[in-house]
């Protein structure tokens, strides 16, 4: 399956998501598609959610024509191969901060020669389909996943250039939550510190040719950060933006004069 997100990013161009927390209905995800998002960040990292469940929201995803890009909860195969394997073609990996972490993440999500993927051969990663060229269809499979590894540490910074030199990884994704919380500066997203920081991801990033990703807080930010050069913009989350049209939805309502 084509991955059209690891496209668009291969030719230098932005692609639109957000963060899809607490919502268990697949009905959602087609919903979502339906306003023209790239992508859905599905996280396994700080939710609730079952592999069962993940499993039926990339499903769900794929057939809607949105990808399910899984952020799965540390560089293990246990996670990263039953993700792929429930069709997902997209993942990023947390908190990375040292260069062995890259090589096991690539380890697990690529098939050989390139990694040391198991092969479901015709399982939800193949559409249930039986493959007559496992060869090409394994090849296939590696040119279209979406590998990316989170910097949001201080360790993580102090590592970057030997981290993010990795020639196979896609993609930079830059978590500033976590980056300011190990900054001393939680939350602080305009303070020096944290701006020097991000600027230096950047940096190095590009320099390696890499795509840049990140999680932001809203459109303004956003878009200051694609004037840098990012590129996968998480925006939110499906939480937030049902928070916000409530909230001003119940506040027109409250000021109409009856």
């Amino acid at each position: 399956m084509i991955n059209q997100v690891k496209q668009k990013l291969s030719k230098q161009e932005s692609v639109f998501g957000l963060s899809y927390m607490e919502f268990q209905s697949v009905g959602w995800i087609t919903i979502f598609a339906h306003c023209g998002f790239d992508f859905l960040f599905i996280d396994m990292e700080h939710s609730t959610r079952s592999i069962e469940r993940i499993g039926d929201l990339i499903w769900a995803a794929v057939h809607a024509g949105i990808n399910p890009v899984i952020r799965v909860p540390s560089p293990q195969r246990f996670y990263i191969s039953r993700v792929l394997d429930a069709g997902a073609n997209s993942f990023i990996v947390p908190r990375v901060e040292t260069i062995e972490q890259v090589e096991s993440t690539i380890q697990y999500a690529l098939y050989p020669p390139e990694g040391d993927r198991s092969l479901a051969g015709s399982g939800r990663n193949f559409d249930l389909l039986p493959q007559k060229d496992l060869k090409q269809a394994t090849k296939t499979s590696n040119q279209e996943t979406l590998i990316s590894i989170q910097i949001e540490t201080k360790k993580a910074l102090e590592n970057i250039e030997e981290i993010v030199k990795h020639p196979r990884i896609d993609m930079v994704f830059i978590g500033p939550a976590d980056l300011s919380l190990t900054l001393g500066i939680p939350g602080q997203f305009d303070h020096p510190d944290f701006v020097d920081a991000v600027d230096r991801i950047l940096d190095v990033t590009r320099r390696d040719g890499h795509s840049i990703g990140m999680q932001s807080m809203n459109v303004d930010y956003s878009k200051n950060m694609m004037k840098k050069g990012l590129r996968f913009v998480c925006c939110g989350g499906a939480i937030s933006l049902i928070r916000q049209y409530g909230t001003e939805m119940v506040r027109q309502l409250k000021d109409t004069e009856l």
